[in-house]
């Protein structure tokens, strides 16, 4: 999600707020690694690393709605990070049939965000159909000047 977040910065040429932002994750995993590996070992690192992650990512929608509007469905977003929480924990503290509830867990995700991924499949795949029709009567017209 970060990653997606932070295209904005390098589409719009913002490379010190893409700075500024990276700085806070990386302060935000200094101080968390610092309290959490003590009493978490490795764990705590892991989860300092995902909590950075997440911070990076509110600070990063947060000023990048300065550059590009879009909307944030929070509720959803709350929702899928539950969920995936929700399947990590039951990963690493290894519950029983705990694969079994991580497929489950997927399919749900997927239920909740198919409109979505669909519309933008969608989107994508006519706009690909588009530009192949293009691309057809480009060539087209080459040969057509090449034959005269």
């Amino acid at each position: 999600m970060v990653s997606f977040v932070a295209v904005i910065y390098i589409v719009k040429k913002k490379s010190v707020d893409s700075l500024i932002c990276a700085g806070i994750g990386a302060a935000v995993n200094l101080i968390l690694n610092f309290i959490l590996i003590k009493t978490m070992s490795a764990m705590g690192a892991a989860i300092a690393t995902m909590l950075s992650y997440i911070a990076v990512f509110f600070v990063t929608t947060y000023l990048s709605r300065e550059l590009v509007r879009y909307r944030v469905k929070i509720h959803f977003l709350a929702i899928n990070f539950g969920l995936v929480l929700l399947q990590s924990i039951l990963t690493v503290l290894e519950v029983k049939y705990y694969i079994v509830f991580s497929v489950i867990i997927t399919l749900i995700v997927a239920v909740i965000n198919f409109k979505s991924v669909y519309g933008t499949v969608r989107d994508l795949l006519s706009r690909r159909g588009r530009n192949a029709v293009k691309a057809d009567e480009d060539e087209n017209k080459t040969e057509a000047i090449e034959n005269e």
